[in-house]
């Protein structure tokens, strides 16, 4: 059973997993997969989340097994985004979507890697010129091999990584694991947690990282917002902006990465639409909505100059003045 042997590979140290319920105006929700010793590095909750009788790790290293789509039930974003990016991990659905989606817009996959390059040095910049020891990377995906963690030059960096796709939960705490020094399983210059969730629901999911100590909102984090804007509706961002601004610190930052839909006519975004069948929903907003959601929930905002159809800004919580 997949159950089984995925059990037997993640219950060694690592990076440790939550897992939320979404809930509803009436139940709030709830999280389980924590242990009483919140620095545990233990992970509990994959071989609950698929229960296909296949070794997960068989079939994503062999991408043509028989069989392997079975994985899911379809295309998931972080995946499809993953192949764009040259990542050799996606099933047969995300790649479908990928090439549906070049083919609706063949501007899109050079898009998701200007996207990375400036998620990479904007997140490098933060670090080491803002001083920040706290990350929160929303919507985290699957990070590339090659590229480094959250870290800081002589400090300790904690760093959630949030993610609603289980195949990217689980391949993003096998990557984790790799770049943890062997014979080093309780590192502490850096401390990684991934939670598997979407964004939807933030409040609950900031309250359990404060009520677990994993996140201090009292000091100033990095938020990581990249390419999840453009699957949320209005509302959803709008709510998700304003959590977010209210409770972070002055000081902190966010790094923002979102495809917007300027540079297409009608028709070519209904074909952007009509080919992402994967989950999340694709909601192609234009640059001067995500402006307005930033001005109206009180974010400052630099914004870069980025190809057409990408929007890519830094915001930050001012200091309260003396």
């Amino acid at each position: 059973m997949l159950a089984d042997a995925l059990r037997a590979a993640v219950h060694r140290p690592g990076p440790r997993s939550l897992t939320m319920t979404p809930g509803n105006p009436g139940n709030p929700g709830h999280f389980s997969g924590w242990e009483a010793d919140p620095h545990a590095a233990v992970v509990e909750h994959i071989g609950a989340v698929l229960d296909l009788e296949v070794d997960l790790r068989e079939v994503l290293v062999a991408q043509d097994r028989p069989g392997r789509d079975r994985l899911t039930t379809g295309a998931a974003a972080p995946r499809v985004v993953g192949v764009w990016l040259g990542d050799a991990t996606g099933c047969g659905p995300d790649r479908a979507v990928a090439a549906a989606l070049a083919a609706a817009a063949p501007r899109l996959p050079m898009l998701a890697r200007a996207a990375r390059v400036f998620r990479r040095e904007a997140v490098h910049d933060a670090l080491d010129k803002g001083c920040l020891q706290q990350v929160l990377d929303l919507a985290a995906g699957i990070p590339p091999r090659d590229e480094p963690l959250y870290h800081r030059a002589g400090a300790p960096v904690t760093a959630v990584y949030v993610e609603q796709d289980p195949i990217a939960v689980y391949l993003l705490q096998d990557r984790l694991r790799a770049h943890r020094p062997a014979g080093r399983p309780d590192r502490q210059d850096q401390r990684s947690i991934v939670v598997h969730a979407g964004l939807s629901v933030p409040t609950p999911l900031l309250d359990a990282l404060v009520e677990r100590q994993v996140l201090d909102f009292a000091e100033p984090v990095l938020v990581v917002l990249s390419m999840a804007l453009h699957h949320l509706a209005r509302f959803e961002a709008l709510h998700l902006l304003d959590v977010l601004r209210r409770r972070l610190a002055p000081g902190s930052r966010m790094v923002i990465t979102a495809f917007v839909a300027d540079p297409y006519d009608a028709v070519t975004r209904d074909a952007v639409i009509a080919a992402d069948t994967a989950v999340p929903q694709l909601h192609l907003h234009r640059s001067v909505d995500l402006e307005d959601w930033l001005a109206e929930t009180g974010w400052p905002v630099d914004q870069a100059e980025v190809p057409a159809g990408l929007f890519a800004a830094v915001a930050h919580v001012p200091w309260k003045p003396a």
